[in-house]
């Protein structure tokens, strides 16, 4: 689906917008835990996802949004050292995402995403939607590099002015 189809779709005007070309829409999900009160909205192209998340309700709604490109980018694919690379000890970064979250959010706001997105199965991986860090997120800025360290997913977050963080595992 083009982008500027679905955008009008949800209401959006699109008449101002630039005529560029628009990526294909792969997909979007759409989920709501009334459990939690965790709202997500995610959708994704070839190359980039988009996920866009809240928990909560009134001032202690926590709100946040992230953006994930694809990468390949591998030790074995370097001149020079990349023969020397054995496939199953190779280091890849397989995607990277940066993010604002409007305030701190807590592990049990991160995993009510997280069970939110759930409820729309298998498609959270189809569209390789950005993850947030396990134990939580600090408010402003957050980057994220997803690494594929002999074959064992390690993602390293950086929130920025609050120090490193890195998670377990993306929720």
């Amino acid at each position: 689906m083009p982008a500027r189809t679905l955008l009008t779709a949800l209401g959006w005007e699109t008449a101002e917008l630039p005529d560029l070309p628009w990526p294909e829409a792969r997909g979007v999900v759409v989920a709501y835990d009334s459990a939690t009160r965790a709202c997500v909205v995610g959708a994704g192209t070839e190359h980039v996802s988009v996920l866009a998340a809240a928990v909560g309700e009134g001032a202690g709604r926590a709100k946040v949004l992230q953006v994930r490109g694809r990468v390949d980018a591998r030790m074995s694919h370097l001149p020079l050292v990349g023969d020397a690379v054995p496939a199953d000890r190779d280091v890849v970064v397989a995607g990277a995402q940066f993010g604002h979250a409007a305030s701190a959010w807590t592990p049990a706001q991160v995993a009510a995403v997280a069970a939110a997105l759930d409820l729309v199965g298998d498609a959270a991986q189809v569209l390789r939607l950005p993850g947030l860090p396990a134990e939580g997120l600090a408010a402003g800025l957050t980057v994220g590099v997803e690494l594929v360290v002999a074959g064992k997913p390690t993602p390293l977050w950086l929130a920025a002015g609050a120090g490193n963080r890195r998670a377990g595992g993306a929720a």
